[in-house]
């Protein structure tokens, strides 16, 4: 089983879809920028492979506590919540497995991280993905792709909701998605599927529908999507014919369209692309003179609450920026090309006894005669959620004995939470001055 830190993208991933979708030249703008990776990121990588291997091997996320796995980059010790994370979705494909037998008498077929390839619809280069679990349901004419997300800042929608100017619904599917689903009926042909069931898993990011969520398509109507997906990618190719032929502002100005998707996809290309530096740029200059004064006022009251919220939203977009272009000027200095005047200094971490110590350290502590309780850590209790599943029926024995503390605030969009709004704890920051 190849490690999930060294599988290769195809040039039109499905991870990168929404974003293709999104921007017709962001395909021209990343396509031969090196994979690059962040904490983040290979912390949810080393969260797939749990999911991978208890999903072939019927064991459980628990086993990996205190082990190390590692990303393209960066190492974890797998603690708690990444266990916890990989197996909430493990239970999941579990249950809907269970779920068939349980109605139909018969197995379900479960594959897992199964690569597709789309290139026999007529692409105009490689395109594909990898479906994290993808179940065939033979009687209920079901096709299941399940996908695990990590992540807890990005909150990944099935389908996008919003509202136009008569109040009339649109509903707008997720690119990626729908890649998967097309994948695994392009990948496993003679299947006589219906429909096809998409579902998010992503169990650190709470969300109205549940950190579970799922849509299931007709066939029929993922066969149209098919044509969407054609066009986006004939779209992305003429972006790409055309950069040889236009000036670079007017390819930027033809092809490309920064936004929230920037951020939400991990555009490769945010910190050097001229379109989003540029709104960037502009939105910046709401709010300040050309003498770098600011211009906001010092009493929240007195603007309007539709323009303070349209104000975050452009903020979402600029620390977006900010942050790709540290990540980026990070990434050039250690390859020991630094902006002038910066370098590179090593991290202070915390200090700890180097590996295999541990005997001579005991030993040196009790040839000294030092309490023992001075240099040993006498055992702790595991953590609630492990002492009640050791309990089993018991559970109740200890109810009362845990809880969840909560400390100060976060500011988010209330229609992107399932989180009870609280009342603020200050009404007012500024007190007005009256001026003689």
């Amino acid at each position: 089983m190849q490690a999930h830190a060294d599988r290769d993208h195809a040039s039109w991933s499905a991870s990168a879809s929404a974003r293709n979708f999104a921007c017709k030249g962001a395909l021209a703008m990343t396509i031969n920028l090196p994979d690059s990776t962040s904490e983040a990121a290979d912390w949810g990588t080393c969260c797939h492979q749990i999911g991978d291997v208890c999903l072939r091997d019927g064991t459980d996320a628990e086993r990996f506590i205190g082990t190390t796995l590692k990303g393209k980059k960066y190492s974890f010790e797998v603690d708690e919540e990444m266990a916890e994370t990989a197996q909430t979705y493990i239970d999941y494909v579990r249950k809907r497995m269970a779920d068939y037998l349980a109605d139909t008498g018969e197995h379900a077929v479960l594959m897992v991280e199964q690569r597709f390839d789309l290139s026999s619809l007529g692409t105009p280069f490689d395109a594909g993905g990898t479906g994290d679990a993808v179940i065939w349901f033979p009687k209920w004419e079901l096709i299941e792709v399940v996908d695990l997300k990590g992540g807890r800042g990005v909150v990944v929608e099935v389908v996008k909701i919003t509202t136009d100017a008569d109040g009339k619904e649109k509903r707008d599917r997720n690119p990626q998605l729908c890649t998967y689903g097309l994948g695994a009926m392009v990948e496993n042909k003679g299947l006589t599927a219906s429909a096809v069931k998409v579902t998010i898993v992503q169990p650190r990011a709470p969300h109205p529908d549940g950190r579970i969520r799922s849509e299931t398509i007709d066939v029929m109507d993922l066969v149209d999507w098919t044509w969407d997906m054609l066009t986006a990618m004939r779209l992305s190719k003429e972006a790409m014919d055309a950069r040889a032929d236009l000036a670079p502002a007017a390819w930027a100005a033809a092809y490309l369209n920064p936004g929230p998707h920037c951020g939400s996809t991990f555009c490769k290309a945010a910190a050097t692309c001229p379109a989003l530096e540029q709104a960037a740029l502009d939105a910046v200059g709401v709010w300040f003179t050309p003498a770098g004064d600011a211009q906001l006022a010092n009493v929240p009251e007195q603007t309007d609450p539709d323009e303070r919220a349209k104000r975050l939203d452009m903020l979402d977009m600029i620390e977006n920026w900010v942050k790709q272009v540290r990540a980026h000027e990070h990434h050039l200095a250690e390859g020991g090309s630094p902006a002038t005047g910066y370098g590179l200094v090593r991290k202070t971490g915390r200090e700890k006894w180097k590996d295999g110590v541990e005997d001579q350290v005991t030993l040196a502590c009790e040839m000294a005669d030092i309490k023992t309780d001075l240099f040993l850590t006498p055992g702790k209790l595991r953590t609630p959620k492990q002492v009640r599943k050791a309990l089993k029926d018991q559970a109740a024995l200890v109810a009362e004995l845990s809880e969840t503390p909560t400390g100060g605030t976060n500011l988010v969009r209330l229609d992107n939470t399932m989180r009870q709004e609280v009342a603020a704890p200050i009404t007012s920051f500024f007190t007005a001055q009256n001026k003689d």
